[in-house]
């Protein structure tokens, strides 16, 4: 028997703590196989019922009546496991990221660890190697999907802030839809009231991230003829104490702190050379041209260096600047202090930390640059902002680009 349409449906409701799945394979002798359950378990199987399209065509109709919708992504392999797929990340990163000795192949399967740790553990998300894609318990999300999720996460926050209307309940329900949680047995309702909106944040960036670089780079293997995913581009290289750019790259760490936030004890472990194809390309075709190059750290935790290190840095939607509380909107932020780099990857400024510290360093093509007064966007015609920290009240000075391609990532900083 061969599957000749298989359905999708899900049903979360807070008010109703409902969390539930349906499923339904239409087989090409006529017969349906249903499977339903709480969101992240087995389910229940029940069938075969005879009628075909016709049987499908009811039960789907009153399951939409009950408040099921069909999930809006790409059905895959239930059966598949978090446990399994980890260590298969872990082996496309080694096998295609470029490097050249025993510490790096140790560093890229820690990166690759953390990275799949961190996505799978919120929401059950798996990670699937046959598609290159992290997938929610009910499957794929796609990009609208990830954009609407985005935009009712700023509205939920927002309500949770300022007080719920009669838009909250229909939103949460909506966005437990389009973004499926299994968060067991747990009441719906408690889960909303400790729901963490940075950590859903970081979700979507990374499902997105996924998707984006999974299915934008694929090669024909000539030889074999056969189509292999292309998932990393990168090279790796350690650089070596005593070489001009750790010597430099230290110094500035060194120079650039700011004792008063209690990072005087952590140092420059090792110094890493980036290269990322993609990146490079894409900051060499127009982002260089702008010119005023200033390099930059840009701190971030362990867990998120890997989704980076596939497809560079990218600026976000603009519904991101409110939930992350960016004060300057949506951009790619940097700092010329160490201290302030180091808060974002020990979480001092939102976040996960870390144990140990990493920054990346950036070339940011600035181009016509707006120092401003006050937080907010910049003016209509500047490429970037320079927030000088007494001109808008902060600690440190914060550097802004609002393209991916002003961004040229070059080294990697592991800092204990």
């Amino acid at each position: 028997m061969a599957i000749t349409k298989t359905v999708r449906m899900i049903c979360s409701n807070i008010d109703g703590n409902n969390n539930k799945f349906w499923n339904a394979d239409l087989h090409d002798d006529g017969n349906v196989f249903v499977l339903y359950g709480r969101v992240g378990y087995s389910g229940q199987a029940e069938g075969p019922f005879p009628g075909g399209q016709s049987f499908l065509d009811k039960k789907i109709k009153e399951k939409k009546k009950k408040g099921y919708i069909e999930f809006e992504g790409i059905a895959v392999d239930s059966s598949k496991t978090t446990v399994s797929v980890i260590s298969d990340v872990k082996e496309v990163a080694k096998k295609q990221i470029q490097f050249s000795s025993p510490m790096l192949e140790k560093l890229i399967e820690r990166l690759a660890l953390s990275n799949i740790h961190n996505i799978t553990s919120s929401t059950k998300i798996t990670y699937d190697v046959n598609t290159g894609l992290f997938s929610t318990p009910l499957g794929i999300v796609t990009p609208d999907s990830i954009n609407e999720a985005r935009n009712l996460l700023a509205l939920l926050k927002a309500q949770t802030e300022n007080g719920k209307d009669e838009h909250f309940s229909p939103a949460i329900n909506r966005y437990l839809m389009l973004i499926p949680h299994d968060f067991g047995m747990t009441k719906v309702q408690r889960f909303v009231d400790s729901m963490d909106f940075l950590k859903e944040l970081d979700t979507l960036d990374s499902l997105e991230a996924s998707y984006t670089s999974f299915t934008s780079s694929v090669s024909e293997n000539k030889e074999t003829a056969q189509v292999e995913e292309r998932i990393f581009d990168v090279k790796l290289d350690i650089v070596e104490p005593c070489d001009a750019d750790f010597i430099h790259l230290n110094g500035w760490f060194e120079s650039s702190k700011k004792k008063q936030h209690g990072y005087d004890n952590v140092k420059v472990k090792n110094v890493y050379k980036v290269n990322i194809k993609d990146n490079i390309d894409q900051y060499e075709k127009t982002g260089k041209a702008l010119g005023n190059i200033t390099q930059v750290f840009h701190g971030t935790s362990e867990a998120n260096l890997l989704s980076i290190l596939k497809s560079g840095m990218k600026v976000s939607p603009p519904s991101t600047a409110y939930i992350a509380g960016k004060m300057f909107h949506n951009g790619i932020y940097g700092a010329v202090q160490s201290t302030k780099a180091l808060g974002y990857t020990y979480g001092r400024w939102g976040g996960s930390t870390s144990s140990c510290g990493w920054l990346f360093v950036c070339d940011f093509a600035m181009g016509r640059t707006f120092n401003p007064k006050k937080t907010g966007a910049p003016p209509s015609g500047y490429d970037s902002i320079w927030a000088k920290a007494p001109d808008c009240g902060l600690y440190h000075d914060e550097l802004i680009v609002y393209t991916d391609s002003q961004v040229k990532i070059t080294h990697l900083l592991e800092c204990k």
